[in-house]
């Protein structure tokens, strides 16, 4: 009885071995099959997620990089842009100081416009002569004479003191003028005016170059001549004496 429940038993180790070992066997292959599986799987995972897999709308994708690169790019151009505006401010600014400081300089003070009245009184100031009682409110204007009032007066000139050279041409033109301001005379009728008897029809050139001269705002001395004589004696010699030249002498009027 004992032998055969021996031989029972060890008839059945060999093949509870077996069963052991191939249900170890299976558990490995299995084990290793889901080991596989799940490396596959992971394997398959990371290929679905990899970047170069994946495409990404490049319209709504926006580097750091690049939005700060603009940011400065705009803000550099703003930059410039205001410094070119105060660069053109600046610059109409000093064109308007400029301007304004040409203006300023070209105004004339109150000395420039006494010296160019003075000078449109007297366009030359300079006297031929001077006399020992010049007068300094004497300020003869020109006086625009016609061709026909030139000539007459020429005329004049030249048969009183024609031989008085450019100086007694220029005195005897100045008594003309200067009887034509103070009484109104014309140059047509100052020679009967004044009572002029000298009279020549061909005057020279000095004589009309004395008169151009003193009828443009000049004067021979710096007073007022309205009669001459040739001789110290006489009515003229009571009158206001100016001067005398070349025998000739001249006079204002009380």
């Amino acid at each position: 009885m004992n032998n055969e429940v021996n031989n029972k038993y060890n008839l059945k180790t060999p093949i509870s071995i077996l069963i052991i070992v191939l249900i170890i066997i299976s558990v490995i292959t299995i084990a290793q099959i889901t080991i596989d599986d799940t490396a596959i799987i992971i394997t398959q995972n990371e290929t679905m997620v990899s970047p170069t897999n994946i495409t990404i709308p490049t319209t709504t994708i926006f580097s750091t990089q690049s939005l700060t690169t603009q940011t400065t790019t705009k803000t550099e151009n703003t930059t410039e842009l205001a410094t070119e505006q105060k660069e053109k401010n600046i610059n109409e600014t000093n064109i308007d100081n400029e301007h304004a400081n040409t203006i300023v300089d070209n105004e004339p003070n109150e000395s420039d416009i006494d010296n160019q009245t003075t000078e449109n009184e007297n366009s030359n100031n300079d006297f031929l002569l001077d006399i020992n009682n010049p007068d300094s409110d004497y300020a003869p204007s020109k006086y625009n004479l016609s061709s026909e009032e030139r000539e007459e007066i020429a005329c004049i000139v030249m048969g009183e003191f024609g031989n008085g050279g450019f100086i007694g041409c220029a005195l005897l033109a100045q008594c003309i003028r200067d009887a034509i301001e103070t009484y109104g005379y014309s140059g047509l009728t100052v020679k009967n005016g004044m009572q002029y008897y000298g009279y020549n029809p061909n005057p020279n050139s000095t004589c009309y170059e004395a008169i151009d001269w003193i009828f443009d705002g000049n004067s021979a001395v710096q007073h007022r001549i309205l009669v001459m004589n040739n001789s110290a004696d006489g009515w003229h010699s009571t009158q206001n004496y100016i001067i005398d030249y070349q025998g000739v002498w001249f006079y204002d009027l009380w």
